[in-house]
């Protein structure tokens, strides 16, 4: 009887043991949490007048066209969100040209924060 009561401990034991490591070994894999920064629509740089403005907008595809008073210019993006600082990572450039634009991107309601070098601009979605 002695015998059957220490094999269910041990048994008891094992269990415990296996299920603790089962929620324990693995830590969760998803470096972004599942978030993500949606930048698609319509920007525009805030204090923009009609004589001097700049927008942008960003399609769901993947491209996008920068508006001045000068001009348009066509692009391309790609965006991705930085876990460790829980700001969005965008990489824009230019179909005629090779330069390759590298922001730092935070979006709190219709305002974004697009930060390059050390300098940010503000940009309000339209």
């Amino acid at each position: 009887m002695r015998h059957l009561n220490n094999l269910k401990y041990m048994a008891m034991a094992l269990f415990v043991a296996m299920l603790s490591l089962s929620f324990t070994a693995c830590s969760d894999d998803d470096d972004d949490d599942g978030k993500t920064i949606n930048i698609v629509g319509t920007w525009e740089v805030d204090g923009s007048t009609d004589a001097y403005f700049t927008r942008m907008t960003f399609k769901a595809d993947g491209t996008g066209i920068r508006v001045t008073q000068q001009g348009s210019l066509n692009f391309k993006y790609t965006m991705s969100y930085d876990s460790s600082t829980g700001t969005g990572k965008l990489k824009y450039w230019y179909l005629d040209d090779d330069t390759v634009y590298n922001e730092t991107i935070t979006i709190t309601g219709n305002t974004m924060m697009m930060t390059s070098g050390g300098s940010t601009s503000v940009w309000k979605k339209i």
